[in-house]
């Protein structure tokens, strides 16, 4: 099935004057799901302190001092963003239509360093 959805023509469109397209634009699925599972890990770290609450009874509450409800919120976001990201990515988003020949002139030079430790070795004498 997924040879079948591959030859697929990518979804052209017109954003503000310019040719984009989507190969895969059906990846544009797994947004609404990131979005639904960050909205989820965000409502869950609102209610952790409460969590904490019914978990430990209050006289044991000098055990939990540091709870904090702003770092989970905050790392759920940032997941939600990061799933985002890989959703639009996965749908491999396009821009420009126009390709064109060129020749290449000149020789590709690489320099490699090795600034390892290994490199402070003795040499052994042949």
């Amino acid at each position: 099935m997924i040879g079948l959805l591959a030859a697929e023509t990518p979804w052209r469109f017109t954003f503000l004057g310019y040719q984009l397209g989507l190969v895969h634009p059906w990846y544009l699925g797994a947004l609404a799901v990131a979005a639904l599972l960050g909205a989820l890990a965000f409502g869950l770290a609102l209610t952790r302190r409460a969590r904490v609450a019914r978990a430990i009874p209050a006289r044991f509450a000098a055990l939990t001092p540091g709870v904090s409800i702003a770092l989970p919120a905050i790392q759920s976001s940032l997941y939600t963003v990061a799933l985002l990201c890989f959703g639009i990515a996965l749908s491999q988003p396009q821009c420009g239509s126009r390709s064109e020949l060129t020749k290449r002139r000149g020789i590709d030079v690489v320099v490699a360093i090795d600034a390892s430790k290994s490199m402070l070795a003795r040499d052994v004498q042949p």
